[in-house]
């Protein structure tokens, strides 16, 4: 699976939700890099692309993201609605995300610094990668 949905341990009270962001807790990996995006428009498109070695978590802070998932067994599609979930998208997977708010807010955290030379931005690209493996 090129995936794993998830739900995210929390801490509540009276002053609201807690949600760590560390190894064995809530992350399968530990967190060497991060970015937010904000004022993502209804409609937009982010992502696509797929990392040759990069184990993300994707968590929807505001808003609803649909997320387009590919590798090797096909097509998924879900939605993320929610800062108690995270997305982990494992390497070599394909990611669109579609923002169906105005103005989402996502995080995404990485397992290593990011690195423009293990990106695969073109959709054919990938496409014969996968095939070969």
């Amino acid at each position: 699976m090129p995936f794993k949905l998830t739900n995210l341990k929390f801490f509540q009270d009276e002053r609201g939700s807690l949600i760590p962001l560390e190894l064995n807790r809530n992350l399968p990996f530990d967190l060497r890099g991060a970015f937010y995006v904000v004022n993502f428009p209804k409609g937009a498109i982010r992502g696509r692309h797929a990392h040759t070695r990069i184990i993300e978590a994707v968590i929807a802070l505001c808003g609803v993201l649909e997320v387009k998932l590919l590798d090797k067994a096909g097509e998924h599609i879900l939605s993320l609605d929610s800062p108690f979930k995270g997305l982990i998208v494992y390497p070599v997977t394909w990611i669109e995300l579609k923002s169906l708010s105005e103005n989402s807010v996502f995080l995404v955290c990485m397992n290593d610094l990011y690195d423009d030379n293990e990106v695969i931005k073109n959709f054919e690209d990938f496409i014969n990668i996968i095939h070969k493996k």
